[in-house]
């Protein structure tokens, strides 16, 4: 039984596409049975040696037993661009709390635009409306998303390339009280690719996460370099 596994597993990257296709010209019924036939270990190998998204999404709807392998994958890591993206992951946690579990990756892009003072204190679009994580108008509360989030293993913060030239330096301040969730306690891989006001902030960051094993920098940009540092 372990060498008809073992040959499986192997050749199972050359197979998971061919299996694909032939459970969605399946009735649910029988792709029921045909999967329920697997071990979970072999459905879950399955799962991450697809590499398309679709495919991915294809997974968690063939087989119940498949949903939580594809969930894992689909969920190990969250980009957040704009404020929009937040709204959106933070809409499918208020419908779904169990999928935070998943996540371990998180990259938050453009981060002059979220942790920068000018734009942090910009003001709100439409004053006359109450605050609220879903409204369009304000601000999705980033602290809401995080406070969600059992562990985040591997944080990424970048400045786009192109406007990095005129990006603001990130606020420490307001990065501090951000970052000080629970979910960056387990967090040992960093990227950095952004804009310092001085070598001091740079070092605040870094500082901020207790258990980092690696660090990765990519144009990182220090405004002020003083004599002493």
């Amino acid at each position: 039984m372990q060498s008809h596994k073992a040959t499986l597993l192997y050749h199972l990257p050359s197979i998971v596409g061919l299996l694909l296709r032939v459970c969605a010209a399946m009735s649910s019924i029988m792709r029921e049975i045909l999967l329920t036939a697997f071990p979970s270990e072999m459905l879950e190998r399955i799962v991450d040696n697809v590499d398309d998204l679709a495919d991915i999404q294809t997974c968690a709807l063939v087989c119940k037993k498949m949903l939580p392998h594809a969930r894992r994958r689909l969920w190990n890591g969250i980009t957040l661009h704009h404020d929009d993206d937040l709204r959106i992951i933070l809409r499918f946690l208020e419908h779904d709390p169990n999928l935070a579990h998943y996540v371990r990756k998180l990259h938050i892009k453009h981060a002059s635009q979220w942790f920068s003072a000018p734009y942090f204190n910009a003001p709100q679009t439409d004053q006359s409306e109450p605050e609220s994580d879903y409204n369009e108008t304000s601000r999705p509360n980033l602290e809401k998303l995080l406070l969600q989030l059992p562990r985040i293993d591997s944080f990424a913060l970048t400045d786009n390339m192109d406007s990095f030239a005129t990006s603001h330096p990130l606020s420490i301040p307001l990065l501090g009280t951000i970052l000080s969730a629970n979910c960056f306690r387990t967090t040992c891989h960093l990227t950095l690719g952004c804009n310092f006001q001085s070598f001091k902030d740079f070092v605040a960051l870094i500082e901020i996460f207790p258990r980092l094993t690696e660090l990765k920098m990519h144009h990182v940009q220090i405004t002020n370099v003083t004599e002493e540092e």
